[in-house]
């Protein structure tokens, strides 16, 4: 078991079936607009493990989109050239 702790209302979000109406809380809980803390995106990856197979085409695509808007948010095209 992980050590990663859920937002309460996540956990219980997740133990059903991953419905439209599952990923619209998801996606306003975790919103690339607000912007993916660190933390959220650890979360993401305990929601993968808890949900597995579970989630479907859909479900794999948000967290696609919501882990790769993160990890962008974080690189600068700038920081990653030598000094010339």
């Amino acid at each position: 078991m992980s050590n990663i702790t859920l937002p309460d209302e996540i956990a219980e979000l997740i133990e059903g079936p991953i419905t439209q109406e599952t990923l619209a809380q998801l996606r306003a809980h975790y919103s690339i607009e607000a912007g993916i803390t660190p933390q959220m995106s650890n979360e993401l990856f305990e929601i993968a493990a808890r949900v597995g197979d579970r989630g479907g085409p859909e479900f794999k695509a948000f967290l696609r989109e919501t882990m790769a808007a993160f990890l962008m948010r974080g690189f600068s095209p700038l920081r990653s050239q030598a000094p010339g």
